[in-house]
């Protein structure tokens, strides 16, 4: 009875692995990382100087490859000396008080590394910890700097520290486009092939987060036409013409089918943003009024409790409102 007990176990751990598709295409050195052209030039300057900087800060949305970065440059610095014992990985939603900044991460600094004179530190979601603990560890940074690389990723950089901030040089990562996003997903290589054309509009579609991407396309079956309405999405009904006709209740039934193509709220706003976004340059006006109620919708995305018919009447509502107003 052993045996199947055995299968069934090892069928349940390749399963895991293999369905966390972004820990699998996590990159591991620099020509793995797309776009965020200035920090991939800058490291590839590192690497063949072999002179880092002693702190490095990553601000930028989420999706956008910060852990990623990390990630290489934790790699590339220790290479076959990563371990335990040479890098200290920290991540805000655990430890981000006071206390663990004076004795775990100083403790840290203090020891010699094994097989190596540099160690590593991540701060990853940085931009949680404490006031006292930044202040603390300013001090921290500044007497280990010769021997430990600190490494700090944010969402929002207003919450750092100017001390912190001085002391590392800061790259803002942005959200990459369809093509470039496309080069990531395409590392998937088990997926069906007639899937690949549409990986540019997938990942526009989702605002070039291509974490949301990644996780979208372990939803479908994997059959080849599975990925098809995403072009289709992409392109949609014109509605700007119904915004500037005043035909919204023609805009609200656009807005229902585009939602109904798509994943869910959030890539349908991703996808009203970028739609809205071409038209700056022919109608700023109306522009900037459809963002704002764009932005006050996308607060609620996640905690509007109605169906998504419904958040979408409400978003056609608000901005019917607007537009008359303006």
């Amino acid at each position: 009875m052993i045996w199947p007990l055995l299968y069934k176990s090892a069928k349940r751990i390749r399963v895991r692995k293999m369905s966390n598709w972004n820990e699998q295409l996590r990159p591991q050195k620099v020509d793995d990382i797309v776009g965020n052209k200035q920090f991939c030039d800058d490291m590839r300057h590192w690497i063949d100087t072999n002179e880092y900087p002693p702190a490095v800060l990553f601000l930028g949305p989420p999706g956008t490859g910060k852990t990623s970065a990390a990630n290489v440059l934790a790699n590339t610095v220790l290479g076959a000396n990563r371990n335990g014992m040479n890098l200290l990985w920290t991540n805000a939603s655990d430890e981000r008080g006071i206390n663990y900044v004076r004795d775990e991460l100083k403790l840290f600094c203090r020891l010699k590394g094994i097989g190596t004179d540099i160690k590593v530190i991540v701060l990853d979601e940085f931009d949680g910890f404490t006031i006292p603990a930044q202040q603390t560890l300013r001090g921290i940074m500044e007497q280990y700097a010769n021997r430990v690389i600190f490494i700090l990723t944010a969402n929002d950089g207003g919450k750092i520290h100017d001390a912190i901030k001085s002391r590392c040089r800061t790259y803002t990562f942005e959200r990459v486009g369809g093509s470039e996003g496309a080069k990531h997903l395409s590392r998937l290589d088990f997926l069906p092939t007639e899937w690949v054309k549409n990986y540019p509009a997938l990942v526009e579609s989702f605002d070039g987060d291509l974490r949301e991407s990644v996780n979208y396309l372990t939803s479908l079956k994997r059959s080849p036409d599975a990925l098809d309405h995403i072009e289709n999405a992409s392109d949609g009904h014109n509605w700007w013409e119904d915004v500037s006709n005043n035909k919204f209740n023609d805009l609200r039934e656009s807005l229902h089918e585009r939602l109904n193509n798509l994943s869910g709220r959030t890539q349908f706003m991703y996808n009203v943003h970028r739609y809205v976004s071409k038209f700056f340059d022919k109608d700023a006006e109306t522009a900037f009024s459809i963002i704002f109620v764009w932005g006050q919708m996308m607060e609620i995305v996640h905690d509007f409790i109605g169906s998504d018919e419904s958040y979408v009447d409400v978003f056609v509502a608000r901005l019917k409102k607007e537009l008359e107003n303006k």
